[in-house]
């Protein structure tokens, strides 16, 4: 609807609205935070999340070796950004996407 009534968005919009969903994707599977950090995203989740711990497994088992789950301290799947992969915004989504397994019973 923004391209029909202003034209094509200049990129710094365009990233501004991905973000946007990202954060709204990640509040969805209870991301709290989502930050960067050299190599890394981290996904830190809320203390009071309602997740099924029973399918960390599977989201690791997803992922491969990259993704890491840190249970001590604030809960977090960490993933440590393969050379030559997408963006962080396409790294991001393809997590938040294994992390929905993590809402069924």
């Amino acid at each position: 609807e923004l391209t029909d009534r202003f034209g094509k968005p200049p990129v710094c919009v365009q990233n501004l609205i991905q973000i946007a969903l990202l954060r709204g994707r990640a509040h969805e599977v209870f991301v709290e935070t989502l930050s960067s950090r050299d190599d890394e995203i981290v996904f830190s989740l809320f203390p009071e999340a309602t997740l099924n711990p029973g399918h960390i497994g599977d989201v690791l088992g997803d992922i491969g070796e990259a993704l890491r789950f840190q249970a001590a301290g604030k809960p977090s799947f960490i993933y440590k950004i393969p050379e030559g992969s997408g963006t962080l915004i396409e790294e991001s989504n393809k997590i938040l996407d294994a992390m929905k397994i993590l809402l069924e019973d």
